[in-house]
């Protein structure tokens, strides 16, 4: 298999969206072997579900997905079999490991379908990952860390023209991350795969051939009625929809559709605040002299980490 196509692919629990903007949902997309690519994407956008769908573990969603050409949805379960032993290799967010098994009985399960790895090598992958202690351990009495290094050496267990790799090394630390990668690409030179690898943050590090962001919501303007907003009377104000890709919690922000929350994307620079003037102007209740920056932690909450940016320009208060 040398290309995975998805033609006007969309999950259909997103059907209804009006305003979605994605680099992969609605499309035209192809994956190439022996290229790599990065799909970033904030939670519940749908990266798991294109996992699953290129699989052939799930069919809910609208457009066609083609292996060389030829439909997904055609492949009878002698060829999903096939496939998954010789062309797809999948690493799972969940991983999908057997709990009550060790790390080399689980690692063993794969590729003793494939007979594609000797022992020598597997362990030589447990002692570079820093799990070589973990080989006779229930998976069940490990970290979420140390687990996700052993379904990605079971990944490397079989053939495969693409691997896709579901939040790799979100609970590895950088040094991890590194190793991992190190292995991924010479593997990937050695048998010429495609890497496909998606993220809602911290990613595998990887040369990219494409970074694609897999969902977005492109904002409609929200008004407001009539307000003296500045010293000027009655000069109004509007809220006006950024041009730029929202970053992830802005798209949260967006899909919930909810007026207040939408006041918040102010955090994220992903709207400018204007009188019918034309002049920058920032509301009251969130000016940092005015409020000593304590109306922001009525944002922060649902987000954590995220640092708040002031909109440029002056305050529409007191300190005006």
């Amino acid at each position: 298999m040398n290309t995975i196509e998805l033609q006007q692919t969309l999950p259909e629990v997103f059907a209804g969206r009006d305003g979605i903007v994605s680099d992969i949902w609605h499309r035209q997309v192809a994956f190439q072997k022996e290229k790599s690519y990065l799909i970033e994407a904030a939670s519940g956008t749908g990266k798991s579900s294109l996992c699953s769908f290129v699989y052939g573990y799930r069919q809910d969603y609208q457009g066609i997905i083609a292996f060389d050409g030829t439909n997904v949805r055609k492949l009878h379960v002698a060829d999903w079999v096939e496939l998954r032993k010789r062309s797809l290799s999948m690493l799972f967010q969940e991983l999908r490991l057997f709990a009550e098994l060790t790390a080399w009985e689980n690692v063993k399960l794969k590729n003793n379908l494939t007979g594609f790895r000797d022992k020598k090598e597997i362990r030589r992958w447990f002692e570079e990952l820093g799990i070589a202690d973990k080989w006779d351990q229930p998976i069940g009495r490990m970290s979420f860390g140390q687990q996700q290094r052993v379904a990605f050496i079971r990944a490397l267990c079989q053939p495969a023209d693409f691997i896709f790799l579901d939040e790799p090394v979100s609970h590895l630390d950088d040094g991890n991350g590194r190793l991992m990668a190190r292995i991924l690409t010479e593997e990937a030179a050695k048998q010429g795969f495609g890497i496909v690898v998606t993220s809602i943050g911290k990613h595998l590090p990887l040369e990219y051939d494409a970074v694609m962001q897999l969902l977005g919501f492109s904002l409609l303007f929200f008004w407001a009625s009539k307000k003296k907003v500045t010293k000027r009377k009655n000069a109004g104000f509007r809220f006006e929809a950024a041009t730029k890709c929202f970053p992830s919690e802005a798209q949260e922000l967006a899909s919930l559709r909810q007026p207040a929350l939408l006041f918040a994307g102010l955090l994220f620079s992903a709207f400018r605040l204007k009188t019918k003037a034309g002049e920058n102007v920032v509301p009251k209740s969130v000016c940092g002299r005015c409020s000593g920056g304590r109306s922001w932690t009525l944002f922060r909450g649902p987000f954590v980490g995220v640092v708040p940016k002031f909109v440029r320009g002056r305050c529409s208060g007191v300190c005006s």
